[in-house]
């Protein structure tokens, strides 16, 4: 089973998408958050990473397992981020490649 995010955020105060240790990115807020709601650590992969300071708007990250009940995942994560949804994928989907 696969999950699939559609994502938004305001990226002035993060470091880029990538987890970088010791930085706030993008990926390490969301992990956290879904490692949370579905109790078992998450690995996002994402259909394009963005740079520092970089907005980003319809963005399509995918994820092993089910999706995180939507409002929970939103209560975890900060105000410059937002989970638009979270819905079941086909088995196998990756945002990366199967992004168009």
């Amino acid at each position: 089973m696969s999950a699939r995010l559609l994502l938004e955020y305001d990226g002035t105060e993060f470091a880029g998408w990538a987890r970088q240790p010791g930085r706030r990115t993008v990926q390490g807020v969301i992990e956290e958050a879904l490692g949370t709601v579905l109790r078992q650590p998450v690995e996002l992969t994402v259909a394009g990473r963005t740079d520092r300071g970089v907005h980003a708007r319809g963005q399509v990250a995918s994820h092993a397992g089910s999706p995180a009940p939507l409002r929970n995942l939103n209560a975890l994560l900060p105000p410059d981020v937002a989970a638009l949804r979270s819905e079941d994928a086909p088995d196998g989907f990756d945002a990366r490649r199967h992004a168009r």
